[in-house]
């Protein structure tokens, strides 16, 4: 599945990670603190974790929504 480049791009900048191409590599970026991560092929696989973490996250987040939901509910009455 392809996606959007400017979404990979936003989705990357969610992940703490900037990919930028400076011929001839990819550098990977942390987009917090700008220091450099990797080069190269690294660049992808650190771009790739740091998107799998995100999904993990959000995928544990999802997990838990029904007691986050009650909770919530509980709060409000």
């Amino acid at each position: 599945m392809r996606i959007p480049e400017a979404l990979l791009v936003e989705l990357l900048a969610a992940a703490g990670i900037y990919l930028e191409y400076d011929h001839p590599f990819w550098y990977a970026t942390d987009a917090r603190l700008g220091a450099p991560l990797a080069q190269g092929s690294d660049a992808g696989y650190v771009a790739r974790a740091a998107l799998a973490a995100v999904r993990a996250r959000l995928d544990q987040v999802e997990a838990h929504a029904p007691g986050i939901e009650r909770a919530l509910g509980d709060a409000r009455d």
